[in-house]
């Protein structure tokens, strides 16, 4: 969960210090489902917008922006969508990403259908919940632990519809809705730019990386090509300037721990993706390049470490430039079997 998510209940307990009430979900509206008797031909070239799973999944406040239609016909009984119910995907892989939600936030007078995999919640007292509030009370944190517990399957997770009518959830004042809101849409707005400036600057990075370790002379930077001066630049296939390292030790995922002495490394995207006490051998302290046969994750670590799961290449230089070759081959992500 972001913090901007699970700050809700810290702001209702500030907010509203002699507490406020809870109610089931049954007791404050009714269920509603998706679209019925549709076929695959019935969704191209519609006449009228639906709210697709992936709508939901993706996005707190519905995405009224779409180009997913569908035909309906004017004799048709169909559900349509109204300003402030909250739609929730019915099922998914994993039990954690059932019942994901999304408001409707925009009035529209255009109508809205939802898609089949879907169900829709409308609350009896419109005028109890602002939907700029509902947007953020149902991905919250104790919400979200609520959801998931009305989630049962084996290979696919599916939603009880009478587990989920009876979720508690609270009924701040409208005024102290209203400040929640204000207070977590500010969070929502710095959280965009900060991840907008990180994604430009992740792009310079990669533009100037690739730039200084390029060297065909028609590609050069200008002062690279001063710098050599006319020198040829030799090329080395990566086995002959590093050497495969095996681990002595290698961890199971279920071995994993959040708290330990000795920090786990494997193919994941997390740098660090877990820690252990165990009394296994670990890779003593040095620099190492670390490669996801897999993932094609690539990773710089100069301390010590237990390999984890398997999928994963452990390379050493053979000269003191560790760092330099991780940034090297960090870009082109060569495939291990150049190693030999």
């Amino acid at each position: 969960m972001t913090s901007r998510q699970s700050k809700i209940e810290k702001l209702i307990a500030e907010l509203c210090p002699k507490g406020v009430e809870f109610r089931e979900l049954d007791k404050l509206g009714d269920f509603y489902g998706g679209l019925t008797g549709k076929n695959k031909e019935n969704f191209t070239n519609g006449n009228a917008k639906f709210i697709s799973y992936k709508n939901i999944f993706e996005n707190i406040s519905v995405d009224t922006d779409i180009d997913t239609f569908v035909k309906i016909s004017s004799r048709e009984k169909q559900n349509k969508i109204e300003y402030g119910d909250v739609l929730f995907t019915g099922s998914s892989e994993t039990p954690n990403e059932c019942g994901m939600s999304s408001v409707l936030t925009t009035k529209t007078d255009e109508p809205l259908y939802l898609n089949s995999f879907s169900f829709g919640f409308r609350f009896y007292d419109p005028e109890s919940f602002l939907p700029s509030f509902l947007k953020y009370l149902f991905r919250n944190e104790k919400i979200r632990k609520q959801i998931v517990k009305t989630a049962s399957g084996v290979t696919r997770f599916n939603i009880s519809k009478k587990l989920f009518a009876k979720i508690s959830i609270p009924l701040p004042p409208l005024i102290i809705q209203k400040e929640i809101v204000r207070i977590l849409d500010t969070f929502t707005e710095l959280t965009t730019e900060l991840t907008t400036e990180l994604t430009a600057r992740k792009k310079q990075y990669s533009y100037y990386r690739d730039q200084l370790l390029t060297f065909e002379e028609d590609r050069q930077i200008p002062f690279i090509r001063k710098l050599l001066d006319g020198a040829a630049v030799e090329q080395y296939p990566l086995g002959a300037i590093v050497n495969t390292i095996t681990a002595p030790a290698k961890l199971k995922k279920e071995d994993y721990r959040e708290i330990g002495t000795i920090p786990i490394i494997d193919q994941g995207a997390s740098f660090i993706k877990g820690y252990t006490d165990k009394n296994v051998k670990a890779l003593p302290a040095d620099e190492y390049i670390i490669f996801g046969d897999h993932s094609e994750h690539i990773k710089y670590v100069d301390f010590s470490f237990i390999q984890g799961a398997d999928g994963l290449k452990i390379l050493k230089a053979k000269s003191d430039s560790a760092r330099y070759e991780w940034h090297l081959i960090k870009p082109k992500l060569l495939p291990m079997a150049t190693l030999g």
